[in-house]
């Protein structure tokens, strides 16, 4: 699979364990978890997610692609996008994005999910994606 994902401004890459305190900002923030089916976490939880998903990197073949969104100019983790492979035989798949409230309004989410989608289209062979937001 062709990773990292790039575009304008952003990469987004595979999780490392190191990413713990950056992940941590959003998904420990009650605010930006409020729709979501996760937290907000504690430290420990975000270091089991964590270790979850670099887990699955592994998987052969890989159908889930956690990624950790990062802004190129600053080198800096704002969010994670994911795709996931839902159904091989019907080629759908589940997209998911969550980001530190600091970035929201600029645009990166659009541009993350746009790359995402491209990938899971163009790599995963999906056909379609069902929204999972």
């Amino acid at each position: 699979m062709n990773l990292p994902l790039e575009t304008e401004r952003l990469i987004l890459r595979n999780f490392v364990e190191s990413d713990w305190p950056a992940v941590h900002q959003y998904a420990g923030d009650r605010e930006v978890v409020r729709y979501l089916t996760f937290g907000p976490n504690n430290e420990e939880d975000t270091k089991k997610f964590l270790q979850r998903e670099i887990a699955l990197q592994g998987e052969k073949p890989r159908r889930h692609f956690a990624l950790a969104v990062t802004v190129k100019a600053q080198n800096q983790l704002i969010g994670i996008c994911r795709i996931s492979v839902k159904d091989i035989d019907n080629k759908t798949g589940s997209i998911g994005y969550c980001f530190t409230k600091q970035f929201w309004g600029y645009g990166y989410a659009t541009e993350a999910v746009k790359v995402v989608v491209s990938f899971g289209f163009q790599e995963l062979g999906l056909h379609r994606n069902l929204c999972d937001l």
